[in-house]
């Protein structure tokens, strides 16, 4: 069988096999942002699922706006729905005024941290889900 034919057999039978297990990959999971002491509204929260060496496709990331108390809630990004996929993530956490800097600027001055735009923390996602995936960011040099 060449290459071209089984990953389009195995692209196509993907969505059939996540309907399977949907119950048993997916936990609830919302927490708390809070930067500089203050919560952070409209933030935008996502959680990457990392790859494994035998796994290269680990799945869909999930995501999730901050309320006016810093609160959010995960979704999955597709199929839309809620919840996150079960294992460990990349954790990003961005400000919409800051996602979309021209990359013509010389040196655009960004709020939020570095480490939490780059994915640097991590969170482990268990079967069980978490409401307390809280996060607390300080700006200070």
């Amino acid at each position: 069988m060449s290459r071209g034919l089984l990953l389009f057999l195995i692209t196509l039978s993907l969505p059939f096999m996540a309907g399977c297990s949907e119950s048993e990959v997916y936990a609830p999971v919302s927490g708390k942002v809070i930067m500089d002491g203050e919560p952070l509204v409209g933030g935008h929260v996502l959680f990457q699922p990392i790859a494994s060496p035998d796994d290269i496709n680990p799945g869909m990331p999930s995501k999730g706006i901050t309320d006016d108390q810093g609160r959010y809630s995960l979704r999955l990004v597709q199929p839309d729905r809620d919840g996150v996929l079960i294992g460990r993530h990349r954790v990003m956490i961005t400000i919409p005024a800051e996602e979309n800097v021209p990359g013509d600027v010389a040196s655009p001055v960004f709020k939020m941290p570095n480490e939490w735009r780059t994915g640097v923390h991590q969170f482990e996602v268990t079967a069980e889900g978490t409401d307390s995936a809280d996060f607390t960011i300080d700006t200070s040099p």
